[in-house]
């Protein structure tokens, strides 16, 4: 049976405002980069999936298929009290279905994950790309090439008030990965050649998807996904992410604030040595601060002026607390963190499979609850 939850219509103008800072809306508004298709169908009472669950180690379901997940997919998010739709593009299906159509043959295992019978991460050893020559030999997508069916599809299922958030890699982790993280590393200490070359084909091809789908009539705002640091601090260095890497992000900042749009960032980790970088680059909106690693208070008391704050319920708490403290800790966070707006709420990463049901609703449930301005 569905769960009912207390009803809210999708405003998109609520987000907005608080991605750029522009008072306080009506409700403090939801936010998630993902939710589990477990839980999205245990929330919703029928079977539901991501259509565009791609990445970096994940092939796109083929059109049909993805087509036709979109009806439900759309629906969760209006039933669960969301502003919008994600939706994730990006040359990384594209260069994950070449692999999985036997480009790599028995001569070179190709390994970018670990997986066990019901979930997969990024590995730490292995990756395609090893030498100068398998940069030049892979068939990498044409510039312009990657599908946007998806944005159109889902823009012509959306309630009124409702818009699309389209999300895309940054290409660093995509770097790390398709070349085998321990050898990208060792790689930036000894010969960073070919880990800059690299990524730098990566970045190249990406904008120019980036530039084609944020055209998207029914975007609301853009979000790219790029880890850059562990709880303890960054994976690479500040001086190689100014060098390699801000460049990059300062083009998408320019590309989104040409057309309008707000230019939200997802990274995991400790990222306040860089965070005046993201600022520079353009960056509306941070996502998910993870509480391991940032006091959420401290950074909206520094930077709450120049940036909007999404996320930070923790992961652990969702998955192993009560409904009762979770319930807490969106009251909490809420009272610590929204007033005069600028803040956005959800998990501090994503809903993942392992989420109770339970506790995924009390999240969506105390949000409305205690979310509403003004903050008391």
């Amino acid at each position: 049976m569905q769960h009912e939850t207390p009803e809210r219509k999708p405003d998109f103008e609520r987000l907005r405002a608080a991605l750029l800072r522009r008072g306080e809306p009506d409700y403090v508004p939801l936010y998630e980069v993902s939710v589990a298709d477990v839980v999205m169908t245990g929330f919703m009472g029928r079977p539901i999936h991501d259509p565009s669950r791609v990445g970096i180690t994940l092939t796109p379901p083929p059109l049909d298929e993805a087509l036709s997940y979109l009806p439900d997919f759309v629906a969760f998010h209006v039933a669960a009290g969301y502003d919008f739709v994600p939706i994730k593009f990006g040359i990384g299906g594209q260069v994950m279905a070449v692999l999985e159509s036997g480009y790599a043959d028995g001569s070179r295992k190709v390994r970018t994950t670990h997986c066990d019978t019901s979930r997969e991460w990024a590995a730490e050893e292995g990756g395609f790309i090893t030498s100068w020559a398998d940069l030049e030999t892979f068939p990498w997508p044409k510039p312009g090439t990657v599908r946007l069916d998806l944005l159109d599809a889902t823009a012509r299922l959306l309630p009124d008030g409702m818009r699309l958030i389209a999300i895309a890699g940054g290409m660093l982790m995509h770097a790390r990965v398709w070349m085998g993280m321990q050898r990208f590393w060792t790689a930036l200490g000894e010969d960073p050649a070919l880990a800059v070359a690299l990524l730098e084909r990566l970045q190249a091809l990406q904008i120019v998807a980036i530039d084609q789908a944020t055209d998207h009539p029914a975007l609301g705002a853009f979000l790219l996904d790029d880890d850059l640091a562990h709880c303890a601090g960054l994976l690479e260095s500040p001086r190689f992410l100014r060098v390699h890497v801000f460049p990059f992000y300062k083009q998408v900042g320019e590309i989104l604030h040409s057309k309008g749009l707000p230019f939200i960032m997802h990274t995991d980790g400790k990222v306040n040595q860089i965070i005046p970088d993201l600022i520079a680059c353009g960056l509306d909106a941070l996502h998910p601060i993870e509480p391991k690693a940032m006091d959420i208070v401290a950074v909206k008391r520094q930077y709450g002026d120049r940036l909007a704050l999404l996320g930070n319920i923790d992961v652990d708490l969702l998955t192993r607390g009560s409904p009762e403290e979770i319930r807490a800790s969106v009251q909490e966070r809420i009272r610590s963190v929204a007033a005069g707006g600028g803040y956005a709420i959800g998990s501090s990463n994503s809903v993942p499979d392992y989420v109770p049901l339970a506790n995924y609703r009390a999240l969506v449930e105390a949000s409305l609850a205690f979310g509403q301005y003004p903050i008391v």
